[in-house]
């Protein structure tokens, strides 16, 4: 009986964990796009962009 406990209670340990993993290998993977994307703009064009503001001059 304290078998089957024990290995419930690792089960759910491992679901946690691998959702754990899951989730902060995919904020890392989401920050790396997000800097390719970043570089990638600015090494075309040379220039970078200004952040906020409208884009339109009056």
């Amino acid at each position: 009986m304290t078998g089957m406990y024990l290995d419930l209670i690792r089960i759910r340990f491992l679901t946690m964990l691998a959702y754990r993993v899951n989730y902060y290998s995919g904020i890392i993977i989401y920050s790396v796009n997000i800097g390719a994307y970043f570089f990638s703009g600015t090494r075309s064009t040379g220039t970078r962009r200004r952040s906020g503001g409208s884009r339109w001059r009056r």
